[in-house]
């Protein structure tokens, strides 16, 4: 990515991107990048209340 465009990515973008070569090269599972992407909220799933949503204020 190019340096004039790297305002444009989510501002968690720089985290899941550090030191993909070397945990690919290790066959590791990145633990802390999916705690990233939980904190995103990205890959949320919406429930209903009624199925074990928090209810929302």
């Amino acid at each position: 990515m190019t340096d004039d465009l790297f305002h444009l990515t989510a501002p968690w973008a720089e985290q899941l991107n550090a030191d993909t070569r070397e945990l690919d090269a290790a066959g590791a599972f990145p633990h802390d990048k999916w705690k990233v992407l939980q904190e995103t909220g990205l890959l949320r799933t919406h429930f209903a209340p009624e199925f074990g949503a928090p209810a929302t204020a």
